[in-house]
Parts: structure tokens; sequence; C-alpha cells
């Protein structure tokens, strides 16, 4: 059974920053239901973003072992910094 490759650095900051914005995305459109309806009604909303969360923290984790290399500034980056595609 071969083990996989795992993601290059590159790879890591284009889905670091696609998860960052389809994360924002999700979470404006959670609170804007929210407010109209019930949470209760929209708890499977909610329960996406506890699943990308989890994803990301995944990836945050696979990108630390995979590139030792990085510095700080840039590692914090790549999933939930500058380059994570999250708005200001």
């Amino acid at each position: 059974m071969s083990q996989k490759k795992g993601l290059t650095l590159e790879q890591h900051r284009t889905i670091g920053s696609r998860l960052g914005q389809i994360s924002d995305e999700l979470n404006d459109l959670y609170t804007d239901i929210a407010l109209a309806y019930p949470k209760s009604k929209i708890r499977d909303l909610g329960l996406a973003l506890d699943r990308i969360s989890l994803i990301r923290s995944y990836l945050d984790d696979r990108l630390a072992e995979e590139h030792p290399e990085l510095n700080d500034k840039t590692f914090v980056n790549v999933y939930y910094g500058d380059l994570s595609g999250r708005r200001p």
C-alpha cells in the first residue's frame, strides 16, 4: 500500500485561500439566514462551517509536517492569515 505524497506548498496556498473564501461566504450566509429564521432550522449550514474548520485544521497540520522549512509567519498565513483568502 503506497503512501500519498501530500500537497506542494503552492497547492496548500491555493487550497488555503479557497477554503478561507468559502468559509467567509458561508459564515456570511449563515449570519444573514440566522437573522431571519430559527438557528435550529439552519443547523446543517453551521455543521458545514464546522467541517470546513476541521479540514483547515487538518491541512494546517499536514503543512507543518510536509514543509518544516517554513518560517512561522509564512506557515500561519497559509490557512489562517493574510494568504488564507479571508477578508480583513
